[in-house]
């Protein structure tokens, strides 16, 4: 895909989410197993930078160190 947008802003779509739409698109759910197998599941946000000027106007602030739970 290509665009002119310094920053796009949206929601992010999982590899689950994807099945469905698969699901779908072959025939294997009709569209209101579809759409209820849609609402299911909870889309999370992104920020994503495309240009050199969109990289500065960030502003470094801090880095937190997270923990390994499998350690």
């Amino acid at each position: 895909m290509t665009h002119s947008f310094d920053i796009v802003k949206g929601p992010v779509a999982d590899d689950n989410l994807y099945q469905v739409l698969v699901g779908y698109d072959t025939g294997l759910y009709d569209k209101s197993e579809t759409i209820k197998r849609l609402k299911a599941y909870l889309l999370s946000n992104q920020i994503s930078f495309h240009t050199e000027k969109s990289l500065n106007t960030l502003t470094y602030i801090e880095s937190v160190l997270l923990e390994d739970k499998n350690e």
